[in-house]
């Protein structure tokens, strides 16, 4: 069965290593547009974001996320919470060369 996302176009996508973990990420629309990050809350993943995704891709880079433990990212060190994922993302951003976004969490 397919899902909402399936039918946007996407870029890159796949797995980062941050700090010796994996982090997952994805991305859809248009990368010369500004970027919105989609972050899960705690014991989420960014599965979560299945509708929202489509409609912002419309208008901006949406960048999705699975953070450390979550979804299809790692956390083989135990290290999870609110600093990791800092430099998770942070990493994410840099690897895709976004300087500025917007942050919508749950």
């Amino acid at each position: 069965m397919m899902s909402p996302t399936d039918l946007i176009p996407h870029g890159p996508r796949g797995h980062l290593l941050s700090e010796g973990e994996q982090i997952y990420f994805e991305t859809f629309g248009d990368p010369s547009r500004e970027a919105v990050v989609l972050s899960h809350g705690l014991g989420g993943n960014r599965v979560i974001w299945f509708q929202q995704v489509p409609e912002f891709a419309r208008h901006y880079h949406v960048i999705n996320w699975d953070q450390r433990g979550f979804g299809r990212s790692s956390a083989t060190g135990g290290e999870i919470g609110p600093e990791p994922a800092a430099k998770d993302l942070a990493a994410i951003l840099d690897y895709l060369q976004v300087d500025r976004a917007h942050l919508i969490g749950q």
